[in-house]
């Protein structure tokens, strides 16, 4: 039988049955863009008992609008009630209202996919996968590899972390995300996951940056990742085992694998901030009917003279679909789309050129693709159901702004800027004035 000892008291021993002893693993760790979704999910809320007195006027229908429950629920907890004689209720009668009520709400779901790219001022994700770790801190360091390009190779990185303070090193807690209202937060309960920015307060360090990789092959540089928990407080006896690319460090002598990425095919490969189309909202023409009604802004791009305005839908920001109101603000990321809708070919019968890609759609981690937010010809609120409509100048009534001019010019206009920097490298930021 194993005998243990106690490292403060070495005269006390103990005799147990046969030790399992479990190591903690940190298995893996990546770089990973994140999705999250709206999903209905169904809750049951449990009520006391309830005997209700039918009144004058009541039906089965406005008893059960009134209790938040549904006929069927009444049925199933009220005996006397059928399908048959539901439509038969008297004055006077007792009804058993159901205890359970299940109600529908919106919540959000999240999910990774791992990426081997990303630019300076994006948003990024590192997830550490860990084992037998729950609760425990690791951190992690962005470093420079294979050989100088934003930092001296083997540098770390300044970051920014979601709380917008900026280091080389940042800490987080294995299993966090079940502190979130996530619904499928519990999968990444042994998961550290961490939400940076490749970024600097320093402006002089950024030009340096950008003007590195405008050198560099590619326009591109090679990071890595080092993940650590062993030097972290209160965490210094632990007897971690690391299983990443390469070593750095050791553990009371035994050398350790804790970093990441950093083996040619592997590399996270990042680039400068791509173009941004600046918009800030700046008017609200209100009609009376919101499908009628727009949200007004100017927008402009930093590394061109192109300028403009832009008009949206009225109404409070939203992500879900169907809501004919404005999007959220935010950084936005846009694919091309085509649809029966939105075909290459939608203005050729008015003179117009026929698009070569298709319509500008954008989205976010919040905002899916599937709400299909394009940008498209367009001069208030009742043309757009969510989408940017693109003007030269402002439509005013009665002095007041109501919407934008000159759509199609602007919306050429953009289409050509989009397609000489690539969709790909070209964001849009919404601001509010």
């Amino acid at each position: 039988m194993p005998i243990v000892s106690f490292k403060k008291y070495p005269q006390v021993t103990l005799t147990t049955p046969p030790l399992k002893i479990l190591r903690p693993k940190i298995n893996n760790a990546y770089f990973a863009e994140a999705k999250i979704e709206n999903v209905e999910v169904t809750s049951t809320t449990k009520k006391k008992p309830e005997i209700y007195t039918v009144k004058s006027g009541d039906t089965l229908g406005k008893i059960a609008t009134k209790k938040g429950v549904t006929i069927a629920d009444i049925i199933k907890s009220d005996t006397q009630i059928t399908e048959a004689n539901k439509n038969d209720i008297t004055i006077g009668q007792k009804i058993t209202l159901p205890a359970n009520v299940a109600s529908k709400e919106t919540k959000q779901k999240i999910t990774f996919t791992k990426t081997n790219t990303g630019t300076i001022g994006s948003d990024l994700y590192v997830i550490v996968e860990t084992e037998d770790f729950q609760g425990y801190n690791v951190s992690i360091n962005i470093k420079q590899g294979k050989e100088k390009g934003i930092e001296e190779q083997d540098k770390a990185i300044m970051l920014k972390d979601d709380q917008g303070a900026y280091n080389t090193k940042v800490i987080t807690a294995v299993g966090g995300m079940c502190d979130t209202e996530y619904t499928n937060k519990d999968d990444f309960a042994d998961m550290a996951i961490f939400k940076i920015v490749i970024d600097s307060s320093d402006d002089t360090k950024k030009k340096a940056w950008t003007d590195a990789l405008e050198k560099a092959k590619d326009k591109k540089t090679s990071l890595y990742i080092l993940a650590d928990a062993h030097t972290l407080d209160g965490q210094e006896e632990m007897n971690i085992n690391y299983f990443g690319d390469t070593e750095e460090g050791e553990i009371r002598g035994e050398k350790i694998t804790n970093r990441w990425l950093d083996v040619d095919g592997s590399w996270f490969e990042v680039s400068k901030a791509g173009s941004v189309i600046n918009i800030v909202r700046k008017w609200e023409h209100w009609t009376g009917i919101n499908s009628s009604s727009t949200t007004i802004g100017s927008f402009s791009i930093g590394d061109s003279d192109i300028e403009g305005y832009i008009a949206e839908p009225h109404g409070k920001a939203t992500e879900d679909s169907g809501k004919d109101k404005c999007i959220p603000l935010g950084t936005y990321k846009m694919v091309w789309h085509t649809s029966n809708k939105f075909p290459k070919n939608k203005y050729v019968s008015k003179g117009e050129a026929e698009l070569e890609n298709g319509f500008p759609k954008i989205y976010n981690e919040n905002l899916s693709k599937s709400r299909g937010i394009l940008i498209h010809i367009g001069n208030t609120g009742q043309h757009s159901e969510g989408c940017l409509l693109p003007g030269s100048s402002l439509k005013k009534e009665n002095d007041e702004v109501v919407g934008v001019s000159n759509s199609t010019d602007k919306f050429y206009q953009l289409i050509e800027y989009i397609e000489e920097k690539g969709i790909e490298n070209v964001t849009i930021e919404i601001k509010e004035e």
